[in-house]
């Protein structure tokens, strides 16, 4: 795409975006060169629940999710796993919310 960020270490979305595949592209953004990174996904549950025009049903469903892991579901949907090297309180909200 011709934008290499090489210190972008933390993705901030105001609000979805359309589909799962735009969401994975543009946090793929942050953290490269072996970099720990965060993102940030800010929605609204009435936005959702209202269903927007344009916004798909796969991350509608990834916003409400609140019973498992978020990393594993955003790699499931492209047939990957998540590294099993990195630590669970450190995956996700949901995990790190879950963490023993």
């Amino acid at each position: 795409m011709g934008f290499d960020p090489k210190i972008v270490t933390h993705i901030i979305h105001a609000c979805p975006p359309r589909n799962i595949t735009q969401y994975f592209q543009e946090i793929g953004r942050a953290g490269r060169r072996d970099q720990p990174a965060t993102a940030t996904l800010n929605y609204s549950s009435r936005n959702i629940a209202k269903k927007l025009p344009g916004i798909n049903d796969n991350i509608i469903s990834y916003c409400k999710n609140d019973a498992s892991c978020l990393k594993s579901q955003l790699l499931s949907v492209f047939g990957f796993q998540k590294d099993t090297r990195i630590e669970d309180c450190k995956c996700c909200s949901f995990c790190r919310e879950n963490c023993t």
